[in-house]
């Protein structure tokens, strides 16, 4: 009798946790509905909801501000990895960049972006952009395709950026990235489905 009595215990506390599960998730896919539609086509729900256990915030709504200009993102640091590695550790800060967006069409908009160490051969020339949000505050959602001749990798990647535009910049500027698939065959590359957070620590990435 005390063992049927505690499978049946066990049960309900199973059957509660699957619930509860099913609504935190539920929640969160009604969330993302409040999305312009294109983000669909580039990022799944079960991705963001990774990107902000993370820590990445998500600024949902489908009347984002205007963002167009040129910011300075310096300096740069991480808040947010999944990968082991010596040397991208939580707190390692690099130079930076330059983002610009421009031609903004409603939740379209057109970005470049470059490393800010002249040595990177880092940068993107008019890639596509979705964004969300409302009032002052954004999100950005990117997927692109990139290639390191070094180490003969190509890769595709999604990059989500975050923040709220005022005159002098973004506040609390944040940016992630998702490694969707890569063709590595020295195994360089961070593993497929890592991230990594990053943010800039003076929190204010002044325009140009």
């Amino acid at each position: 009798m005390k063992k049927n009595i505690y499978y049946f215990v066990m049960g309900v506390f199973a059957l509660l946790g699957t619930v509860s599960c099913s609504k935190s998730e539920s929640e969160e896919s009604a969330k993302y509905q409040n999305l312009p539609q294109e983000v669909k086509s580039i990022i799944s729900d079960k991705i963001l909801r990774k990107l902000e256990a993370s820590g990445m915030v998500i600024h949902t709504g489908t009347t984002p501000p205007n963002i167009e200009g040129t910011f300075n993102i310096t300096p740069f640091e991480l808040a947010f990895t999944d990968v082991p590695d010596n040397q991208y550790v939580v707190g390692y800060q690099i130079t930076g960049y330059t983002y610009r967006f421009y031609d903004q069409q409603g939740v379209k908009i057109k970005t470049d972006y470059q490393n800010l160490d002249f040595l990177s051969n880092d940068k993107a020339i008019g890639k596509g952009t979705i964004i969300s949000g409302s009032e002052n505050k954004f999100t950005a959602y990117m997927a692109f395709e990139g290639e390191d001749n070094s180490i003969s990798a190509s890769y595709k990647q999604l990059a989500v950026i975050s923040g709220e535009i005022t005159a002098q910049g973004i506040k609390n500027f944040r940016y992630a990235f998702y490694l969707l698939e890569k063709n590595d065959p020295l195994n360089t590359l961070m593993p497929v489905g890592g991230t990594r957070i990053w943010f800039d620590s003076d929190n204010m990435s002044e325009r140009e």
